[in-house]
């Protein structure tokens, strides 16, 4: 427990610290607003001068408050340490000590969206989240069951990315904006899920209960047999479902083919399988 809890505060200190640069050093300086509370607040900051970190508590206050009745009252406790904290140091160490990007805006906005991405992936992986879109994200989910969440969290980074042409007086600002944001997701998933990338795997074999032994002992993962009919010979079949990380997948190929040489296999390669033996830590 004692290990996990050092974890978590590695993940949500040094996460914060290149979430922190990545907005102070590279998308505010660019006049670059990235979807998010944190696009909100940089365009606060070009406004009124209003600190970047303090505007995002100030804007996640009422969306934690309503969060806090509608949701797990720890995951609204737990991102408003983690949102004091990531404020504090963007507004405290980031953008009084480190140095400022004034170069091309293309590359602003790449390593912006790329440190944003990277901070968030470190603190998701933590089982936390600084909330903004997230949370208003599940809010809208609640109040609109058919609602996808990504499809909730595109309309409102839309509807931010669309408010920075107006306040930045040009339309390179939202374009900018985009590849931020689309850098940063793609950074978030390859964090959040880089040890977990997996392939479920489909083993159809006379000899099942030898292969899905040898899988649960040799290779300590668990096994499905799930009940088939052969569509030609309308026969019966035994099929295994196996879910093993990618790194293991040639193992279990190995360990198939030498029980039953005539084995049919089949493999898809998945994100995100939770449960015993894969990814059990989610902010939600």
């Amino acid at each position: 427990m004692k290990k996990k809890m050092l974890l978590n505060i590695f993940y949500s200190v040094s996460g914060s610290l290149a979430y922190g640069v990545g907005i102070c050093c590279f998308l505010n300086s660019s006049n670059i607003a990235p979807g998010g509370v944190s696009g909100i607040s940089i365009m606060a900051n070009y406004l009124f001068g209003l600190p970047i970190g303090i505007t995002s508590v100030l804007i996640n206050i009422p969306i934690l408050a309503i969060g806090y009745f509608k949701l797990s009252k720890r995951l609204i406790t737990h991102t408003a340490a983690v949102l004091l904290f990531s404020s504090f140091i963007t507004d405290y160490i980031v953008s009084p000590f480190f140095p400022i990007y004034s170069g091309d805006r293309l590359l602003g906005s790449v390593f912006g969206g790329v440190l944003i991405g990277v901070g968030l992936g470190l603190i998701f992986s933590g089982g936390n989240t600084t909330g903004g879109t997230d949370i208003l994200s599940l809010l809208l989910k609640l109040k609109f069951p058919q609602l996808r969440i990504g499809i909730a969290m595109l309309i409102i980074d839309g509807i931010i990315l669309s408010s920075s042409i107006i306040v930045f007086k040009n339309i390179e600002s939202a374009l900018y904006g985009i590849i931020a944001l689309f850098c940063s997701s793609m950074l978030i998933d390859r964090i959040v899920y880089a040890s977990d990338r997996t392939s479920l795997t489909f083993i159809i074999s006379a000899k099942h209960s030898e292969i899905a032994k040898k899988i649960l002992t040799e290779l300590g993962r668990g096994v499905t047999i799930i009940d088939g009919v052969g569509g030609y010979t309308k026969s019966s079949v035994k099929i295994i479902m196996c879910a093993v990380r990618r790194q293991e997948f040639p193992q279990l190929k190995e360990l198939t083919f030498s029980e039953d040489a005539c084995a049919f296999l089949s493999t898809v390669s998945t994100e995100g399988i939770f449960g015993e033996g894969f990814y059990k830590n989610s902010p939600f």
